[in-house]
């Protein structure tokens, strides 16, 4: 039996991934970036060395919408010492169970330069190969839907880099990144017409604050992501979380133009966080599918101190 998805989303897939006219946000979103901070910033770093930060994260987008996103990104980073942090990630971006379907494996590396005190700048690299692959064979679609150019099985490989800075002292960080640096192409020609579609650099900007209200008891965090491609307009991501005891997390925030964000997290022991987080679109796609869902599982393990030792924050989620 052929599968029916929305058409709506379709042509959103294809206007993002295959058009040459039109450019779109292409890279996976996250509302909690905070804590899969990498993702967007190969420069992003722990706060000390001998410290392994992994994490699994799995995104419902548009939750309703028959065939809509689904994303699965497994993530770790290691500090080797006072100059040196590696990384590794891996993100499955599934639209209409399997119609398209991108994995993107890539290895992080940073360069740490210590500015004195508790102020640090890192410079990070990012490099690897995304897996493309799209099928849709089993969809039915109305002729007029879509070039059947599209309609014959795609699978391709091609590397991309990015690149970022990060700084960060006691209770303030600010990165910039920028990925996809070598607009990889696919679908370049298929049957003698030219389709081309491309990865488009992606720019990053982060920002946050500690406050600490009661050092250890309440804790204010704004934060903010900014993200902007070629042909799309600029997102930001504006949030305010609380902390309270270093144990507990509930943020709210917001998306421009999208939708209002609210997130929720608990640390369960001294090596595993868990989270939850909820997207409301209020722009036009909330008639197709009003929420998205997103969860995630922190694990922490510190080489150099005890296994039953009670880590610091920041050794466990986002600096500061």
């Amino acid at each position: 039996m052929k599968a029916k998805i929305n058409r709506s989303l379709l042509v959103l897939a294809f206007i993002g991934l295959f058009t040459h006219h039109s450019r779109g946000q292409q890279d996976p979103q996250y509302t909690q970036y905070l804590y899969n901070h990498n993702i967007v910033n190969p420069a992003y770093i722990l706060s000390e060395g001998g410290r392994l930060n992994a994490g699994l994260l799995y995104r419902a987008q548009w939750v309703g919408v028959e065939g809509s996103p689904r994303i699965i990104n497994a993530f770790g980073q290691f500090r080797l010492n006072e100059r040196m942090q590696l990384g590794l990630s891996l993100v499955r971006d599934d639209i209409g169970s399997g119609a398209l379907l991108e994995d993107n494996l890539y290895a992080d590396y940073a360069y740490i330069l210590p500015m004195g005190g508790e102020s640090s700048l890192s410079l990070g690299l990012k490099a690897g190969f995304t897996f493309f692959n799209s099928d849709f064979t089993g969809i039915s679609f109305d002729e007029n839907t879509i070039d059947p150019t599209f309609l014959d099985p795609t699978s391709e490989v091609f590397p991309n880099i990015g690149a970022g800075m990060y700084y960060t002292n006691k209770n303030f960080y600010v990165g910039f990144s920028a990925l996809n640096l070598l607009n990889a192409r696919h679908l370049d020609q298929s049957e003698g017409v030219v389709n081309r579609g491309r990865e488009e650099v992606h720019y990053y900007l982060t920002s946050g604050y500690t406050f600490d209200m009661l050092p250890s008891v309440f804790s204010l965090r704004p934060s903010v992501l900014a993200r902007g491609v070629r042909g799309a307009p600029m997102i930001l991501d504006l949030n305010l979380n609380v902390v309270l005891y270093d144990r507990f997390e509930v943020g709210m925030g917001y998306r421009t133009s999208e939708s209002f964000l609210s997130m929720i997290n608990f640390r369960l022991s001294p090596r595993l966080r868990v989270g939850y987080a909820h997207d409301h679109t209020v722009n036009n796609l909330g008639g197709f599918g009003s929420s998205s869902h997103e969860v995630f599982l922190l694990f922490n393990i510190d080489f150099k101190g005890s296994a039953d030792s009670e880590p610091p924050l920041d050794a466990i989620d986002e600096r500061p």
